[in-house]
């Protein structure tokens, strides 16, 4: 979403005679405030919340329900899969997006947790894949139960919150070169991942 308003953006002052007057290095470093403005505007409405309130507000208006997903989950985990989540948000908002998309779409899952075997909220990627946080295990009102240190039995929906990348690895029983990781930011998650590890 920055890129795109950040593109917009320079459109909109390219066209500007004012701007245009100005010489390569002035109008440089309007771009680089600009842009460094956008993110910073960007991470601020992450950090206090204010673009989940209003997308859990109106769902069907910000998130593309595609009614092949929860089948396609399904066909994952048949073909013997192990499924995870793994989310910089909160499990209110996890809870929210994930049932809007997956609850009582198919026979044989309960709720949106049944798809994964392991739910990490709270994941503060990149850090995830660099830090040794603790991993958490959560109940299913969000209250810490206990650290987890990757040798407990498989669980399906387990509720995990933080962590790193090592503690999912054992929890999962997998090596990181066997993941299919499929994201949002994969370049901003993996790439300091892959340097890091």
């Amino acid at each position: 979403p920055e890129a795109v308003l950040f593109g917009q953006i320079v459109d909109w002052l390219d066209a500007d005679p004012a701007f245009a007057a100005l010489d390569d290095e002035k109008k440089a470093q309007r771009y680089s405030q600009l842009w460094a403005d956008i993110r910073e505007s960007i991470d601020e409405a992450h950090r206090d919340d204010s673009i989940k309130r209003v997308i859990k507000a109106d769902m069907a208006t910000y998130i593309a329900f595609d009614p092949d997903l929860p089948a396609t989950l399904h066909r994952f985990r048949s073909a013997g899969k192990r499924l995870f989540l793994l989310t910089n948000s909160g499990l209110d908002y996890t809870q929210a997006v994930m049932s809007y998309l997956l609850d009582k779409r198919l026979p044989g899952y309960a709720s949106w947790r049944s798809y994964f075997d392991v739910i990490v909220v709270d994941a503060k990627k990149p850090s995830f894949f660099t830090e040794q946080a603790p991993l958490l295990q959560l109940d299913a009102d969000g209250k810490v139960r206990g650290e987890l240190l990757g040798h407990e039995p498989p669980l399906r929906g387990r509720l995990c919150q933080g962590g790193n990348v090592q503690a999912l690895d054992r929890l999962l029983g997998l090596r990181g070169d066997r993941v299919l990781y499929v994201g949002d930011h994969i370049y901003g998650d993996m790439y300091r991942a892959k340097r890091a590890s």
